[in-house]
C-alpha cells in the first residue's frame, strides 16, 4: 500500500510517473483541412495534449514542493492535479457515452467547454464544474472526493492551510517554533501519497483515451457533418 512507501520512495515513483506521462507530449500538429469531422477530431487531439501537459506541470511543481517539505503548496498544486484529472475522466466518461449514441454534436460542445470555458467574464462557452467532474470519478475510484476536499484545506488559511503546517508548540511550556514543517513530519500521508494515486488515475485515463481513439474517429467520419461551422 501506498501509505506503507517511505517519502523518498514515493518520490521516485511519482518522478517516474511524470517521466511515462511525458512519453505522450507531442510537440507540433500539421495544418488540416477545415470541415467539421476533422476539427472535431483536432480539437479532441488539442484538448488530450493541453490536459496532459496541465497535468505534468502542476505535478512536477508538486514534486518539488514536496522534496521540499513544503505542505502547504504541495498540496495546493496536488489539488490542482485532482481537478484537471477529474475533468479528464468526466470528459472520457461523456465522449464515450455520446460516441455510442452516436452524438457528434454534443461531443462538440463538451470540448468547446473543456478548452474554451471561462467564467471570469460574460463568455458564451462556460466551463465544466470541477465538483461535477470529481463526482463522477469518485464512482470509480471511491475516495476521490473526500481526498480532493481533504486537499483543499491547504488551500485556504484554515488549521491544515497555516497553524497545523507551519507552526510546533511545546504542550507543558508552551513554547513556540514557526518554519515550513517544524514537527518533521512525514509528507506520504499529509499528500505525498495523494500525488501518486492521481497520477495513476491520470495514466489509466489517458490509456483510455488513447484506447478510444480509433472508435471515436471512426464515429465521427460517418456520422459527423462535413460541413464546417465556426465556434459561437
Amino acid at each position: 500500500m501506498d501509505d506503507k512507501l517511505t517519502d523518498d520512495q514515493l518520490l521516485k515513483n511519482i518522478r517516474e510517473q511524470i517521466t511515462l506521462l511525458q512519453g505522450d507530449f507531442v510537440n507540433h500538429f500539421d495544418s488540416f483541412e477545415q470541415t467539421m469531422r476533422s476539427r472535431l477530431l483536432r480539437l479532441f487531439e488539442e484538448w488530450k495534449q493541453v490536459n496532459l501537459r496541465r497535468i505534468v506541470d502542476l505535478a512536477d511543481a508538486a514534486y518539488e514542493m514536496f522534496h521540499q517539505e513544503r505542505l502547504v503548496p504541495a498540496c495546493t498544486l496536488t489539488r490542482s492535479v485532482f481537478e484537471t484529472v477529474g475533468i479528464q475522466y468526466y470528459v472520457n466518461k461523456k465522449i464515450i457515452e455520446h460516441t455510442i449514441k452516436p452524438d457528434p454534436e454534443s461531443i462538440h460542445k463538451l470540448l468547446i467547454s473543456a478548452v474554451f470555458g471561462r467564467k471570469d467574464m460574460d463568455w458564451s462557452d462556460k466551463p465544466i464544474q470541477i465538483l461535477t467532474a470529481i463526482d463522477h470519478m469518485n464512482k470509480e475510484f471511491e475516495g476521490a472526493r473526500s481526498e480532493f476536499d481533504r486537499l483543499c484545506e491547504y488551500a485556504h488559511p484554515n488549521l491544515y492551510g497555516g497553524y497545523g503546517t507551519y507552526v510546533r508548540t511545546n504542550e507543558t511550556t508552551l513554547e513556540t517554533d514557526f518554519g515550513n514543517n517544524p514537527m518533521n513530519i512525514e509528507m506520504g500521508p499529509w499528500g505525498l501519497v495523494s500525488l501518486h494515486l492521481i497520477l495513476l488515475i491520470a495514466a489509466e485515463v489517458k490509456n483510455r483515451l488513447n484506447a478510444f481513439v480509433p472508435q471515436f474517429t471512426d464515429m465521427v467520419n460517418k456520422h459527423a457533418p462535413i460541413d464546417y461551422y465556426k465556434r459561437s
